[in-house]
């Protein structure tokens, strides 16, 4: 039972490793008309739409543990966050922050 079970299991991350390298044959960008490169499957509104007032930032909000067993995550976590805050700006035009 236990070759059986070892094979299932590099078979499935084998399955898992050959998706993730797979090729799409659809293009993934698009290109705006103020030359910024959009990713097709965002902005066409099946999520919903969000409406930032003039004058009003853009507020990305993080969820991280601090405790448990995955505590060791949330402050590379945060990180992540606040550097991309920090490295792509404002968006279209409306600052970005963590929010109060």
């Amino acid at each position: 039972m236990g070759k059986l079970r070892k094979l299932l299991l590099l078979l499935a991350v084998t399955a898992l490793f050959a998706a993730a390298c797979g090729d799409d044959d659809e293009a993934n960008t698009a290109t705006g008309d103020d030359g910024d490169e959009m990713m097709d499957h965002l902005g066409d509104g099946s999520l919903g739409t969000v409406i930032v007032e003039s004058g009003a930032a853009v507020q990305v909000r993080s969820l991280n543990a601090i405790t448990g067993d995955v505590a060791f995550l949330g402050l590379p976590n945060q990180r992540g966050v606040e550097l991309a805050i920090e490295h792509f700006g404002a968006i279209h035009g409306f600052d970005v922050d963590m929010g109060d």
